[in-house]
């Protein structure tokens, strides 16, 4: 049992929601229960607290009041200060990233047109060949035969 499951007695008159730490609506979050299968195959009721304006949702717990009252908590002083350090780490690592997928990027963008040059050359290529007038380069070719046979 966690400490937020031994606040709340389930007989007493649960509590309601507070407002949204997120968008800070008063009248939007509301508790929603439902049914899960459990690893045993049996069904287990599930509740949260969920906000309707923005969609911020609590964990999940086996009673509804305990959804309630994890909803309701807040986070104190230090841990909200490292909350607050740990996105801001994570919004650094996604710089970092998007500027390493941006250098990707440009690396890929810049091989394509490397390949689009390799590949007119060779379209060039193939365009000269499919042109060449067959019976002129015969004849030339017979000509020279005939020039080489004199020769000898």
């Amino acid at each position: 049992m966690t400490q937020v499951d031994k606040v709340i007695d389930p007989l007493q008159t649960p509590p309601e929601p507070i407002e949204c730490p997120w968008c800070q609506s008063k009248y939007a979050p509301r508790l929603y229960g439902w049914h899960e299968r459990a690893d045993d195959g049996h069904y287990q009721h599930r509740y949260t607290v969920r906000c309707l304006n923005c969609g911020a949702q609590g964990p999940k717990k086996e009673i509804g009041p305990h959804a309630i009252a994890a909803w309701n908590r807040r986070a104190d002083d230090a841990d909200r200060a490292r909350l607050v350090a740990q996105a801001e780490d994570l919004r650094a690592a996604s710089r970092i990233t998007d500027a390493k997928l941006t250098g990707d990027l440009e690396m890929a963008r810049d091989r394509i047109r490397e390949l689009e040059k390799q590949l007119a050359w060779k379209e060039g290529l193939i365009r000269q060949l499919t042109e060449v007038d067959m019976p002129a380069l015969e004849g030339q070719l017979a000509t020279l035969q005939a020039a080489c046979a004199g020769v000898t």
